[in-house]
């Protein structure tokens, strides 16, 4: 007893050092599946160019493009002239003029690559393509809504029309949840070296645990994505929850499968 009393002494500072190192470091939840929006051109000529126009001004961190908050370095990095945005922009204004307001936040790609809007894509939009050599606005008569995970739209060029279709995947990639759960698996086994001898059986059920709470959790906040969007106060209540309970569940599964002279 005495023994494994000061075992336990000795890697205590280090672990409290880390946890006070954590607490300098500014933390952001911001886990589990998140909503993205990619459009995929096809047909354009060269020098065209997509965004997406949003049916409300405000969401997360974006806000209405502002010509003022960018300067000449902005556009040089992005390969885009400035005339580009503008055109986005004006045509918003002009929507917004016309009592049916969308707003643009001034993510522009190249037709020639896949637009991508990773980070609080707007739910509900309008596709809009700006052709440079002829100052042509093509915008989508429909307006458009993301799905929960991944959604991605195939906008073709016919003549002066855009044909748009829905080519979203049918269930969500599944590869970051897989490296969620390995880094999880590598994570707490680390940690666990600082207390205990492992054997074949204890790895291989840390192993087994780490993946079952895994699944569980992500099923959870997939559902509260569904539901609520993971920006709703609903996902970070889920996801303290199902952590929580994952807490417990392992706790209760090392007491019992783990011998305590470990």
């Amino acid at each position: 007893m005495k023994q494994m009393f000061n075992r336990q002494r000795i890697y205590i500072i280090p672990v409290i050092i880390m946890m006070f190192l954590c607490t300098l470091i500014p933390v952001f939840a911001d886990t589990g599946p998140k909503p993205s929006l990619t459009i995929q051109c096809e047909g354009f000529p060269e020098n065209a160019y997509v965004s997406v126009l949003s049916a409300v001004s405000d969401y997360g961190p974006n806000r209405p493009w502002n010509p003022e908050d960018r300067d000449d370095e902005y556009f040089i990095s992005q390969g885009i002239k400035r005339e580009v945005y503008e055109a986005f922009n004006a045509e918003a204004k002009r929507l917004c003029d016309a009592g049916t307001p969308f707003y643009f936040w001034g993510v522009v790609t190249k037709c020639s690559d896949e637009y991508l809007f990773g980070y609080w894509p707007p739910e509900e939009f309008r596709i809009m393509i700006y052709l440079e050599d002829t100052d042509t606005v093509l915008l989508s008569e429909e307006t458009y809504t993301r799905k929960a995970f991944r959604t991605t739209y195939r906008c073709t060029y016919s003549g002066n029309d855009l044909i748009i279709k829905d080519v979203s995947s049918a269930f969500p990639s599944l590869s970051g949840a897989i490296a969620r759960i390995l880094l999880t698996i590598v994570i707490e086994y680390l940690v666990s070296l600082m207390f205990m001898k492992h054997t074949g059986r204890s790895r291989l059920v840390l192993v087994l645990a780490n993946i079952a709470t895994q699944l569980f959790l992500n099923s959870i906040l997939a559902i509260a994505t569904v539901k609520f969007g993971a920006s709703h106060p609903v996902y970070l209540v889920a996801l303290l929850i199902a952590e929580g309970i994952i807490i417990l569940a392992e706790w209760l599964i090392y007491r019992k499968w783990i011998p305590h002279d470990q």
